[in-house]
Order: structure tokens, then C-alpha cells, then sequence
């Protein structure tokens, strides 16, 4: 499924009543099996262009469409079960429901989709949780899970529903290298597998080898770095 942003603005108010345009993307094309690394200093905006994308949180103006569906002309709910079905992400503070066990934050959005029959629903939950290296700690609750355990819980539940579109911000940030490698390894098998679009927003320069397509978010601008140049990004 191709991912395409077209005419993306998203302005905020700020307090002395200010407006101030955090994203200004004319034009962002990303084709099914794209594997990007996205990076930006903090407050650059790559939460708010991934919420966006997400379609958690309607632009100022502009479209996101991923394959025929434009997010945005959907009603709400369903663009709710829409998202459920074709779009994962790992936020960066993680989301998990405190009074769920590790177990059920994952079997939720398969059964919010309803894709799978009802006994695949836990079987499929654990083998993403022994992916992640979780698999003795399904019935923990994330109050019980270290930073890092929680996160690697998030990636699981994105990977549920075998994503379209996998958002991942930051989500090697509470790991070490080792599982942070795993974690990497993971995203990118599995998008690769499905031919799904990944897009990791991350600081951490271990991963500049791992994708081939480095994107820089600066001034609310997509730049390209290829090489030693940098350009703002055209699709093709």
C-alpha cells in the first residue's frame, strides 16, 4: 500500500496567540515495501507528523492517503477501524492501558479489527510477545514492566494486526543495544515480509546503516540526505 501526503500544513496556537506552522510538507510520496528513517531535533515535529499520518489528528489543511482511502474524508469511527486494520504504531510513551496485562494491551486491537477468528487472538499475542522477548512476562501489567519491557510490549501490539503503515517513534530509546538491535531487526522483517511502509523516527545514530532512506524533518520541511548533499524532498 502506497503512502502519499499531499499539501500537508499544521499550524498551532501558541499561548500569546501566535500562530506557528510546525509542518509545511508539500509533498511526500512512500511506496509500499519503503523502509525510511526519520530524524529531527527535538520539537522538530515528527510526533505531530506522525499523529497526522496516523490519523490521529486532522492537519490544518492537506490530505494523507494511504492507497485509495484519504484519512481525513472518513468519519471518525471509521477512520477508527480503519486505522485498527492497516496502520500500526509505536508511540514513544509507549500507550499501554495500565489495567491490562501485557497479554491483553496486545489481543486489543485484534479484536478491536476483528480480522482474526477469536481463538487466534492470544496464540498470535503470544508469539509477538516471545518475538520481543517477553514471552514469561505475558500476564504482567505495565506497572510491573520496566521502561524498556513496556516498549518492547508497544512494538508487539503494532505488529498485531500485521500493519500497512508501521509508525515507530523512538523505539529503541529505553533499550540497550542489544535489544534495541532486536527490536530494529523485528520492525524491519516484518514490513519487509508484508511489503508494508516502516518509518522509524529515531536519534540514535546505530541505525544510519540499516535504512537506506534517511529523512531529516527541519524547519517542518521533509529533507533527503543522499550522500554528502541534502535537498527538500520530492517524491519521484
Amino acid at each position: 500500500m502506497n503512502v502519499q501526503l499531499s499539501r500537508i500544513t499544521h499550524d498551532y496556537r501558541a499561548p500569546s496567540g501566535e500562530v506557528r506552522r510546525v509542518l509545511d510538507i508539500p509533498a511526500w510520496s512512500l511506496a509500499a515495501g519503503a523502509q525510511v528513517l526519520l530524524r529531527g531535533v527535538s520539537g522538530s515535529g515528527k510526533t505531530t507528523l506522525f499523529n497526522i499520518m496516523a490519523g490521529l489528528l486532522r492537519p490544518t489543511a492537506g490530505t494523507v492517503a494511504l492507497g485509495e482511502t484519504d484519512l481525513y474524508t472518513l468519519p471518525e469511527a471509521t477512520r477508527d477501524r480503519f486505522r485498527a486494520g492497516n496502520i500500526g504504531y509505536v508511540f514513544q510513551n509507549h500507550h499501554l492501558i495500565g489495567e491490562l496485562t501485557a497479554l491483553e494491551n496486545i489481543v486489543m486491537p485484534l479484536a478491536f479489527a476483528a480480522e482474526l477468528p477469536r481463538a487466534r487472538w492470544k496464540p498470535t499475542a503470544l508469539e509477538l510477545l516471545a518475538q520481543v522477548g517477553l514471552a514469561d512476562f505475558a500476564r504482567y501489567r505495565p506497572r510491573q514492566l520496566s521502561t524498556g519491557q513496556r516498549l518492547r510490549v508497544a512494538v508487539a501490539r503494532a505488529l498485531a494486526n500485521r500493519p500497512r503503515l508501521l509508525l515507530a517513534d523512538e523505539p529503541t530509546a529505553a533499550l540497550d543495544p542489544d535489544s534495541g538491535a532486536a527490536v530494529v531487526a523485528l520492525l524491519k522483517s516484518a514490513c519487509a515480509e508484508r511489503g508494508a511502509v516502516l518509518v522509524v523516527a529515531s536519534h540514535d545514530p546505530a541505525w544510519s546503516g540499516e535504512f537506506d532512506h534517511h529523512i531529516d524533518l527541519r524547519g517542518g520541511r521533509l529533507v533527503e540526505r543522499t550522500g554528502e548533499e541534502n535537498h527538500v524532498y520530492h517524491p519521484v
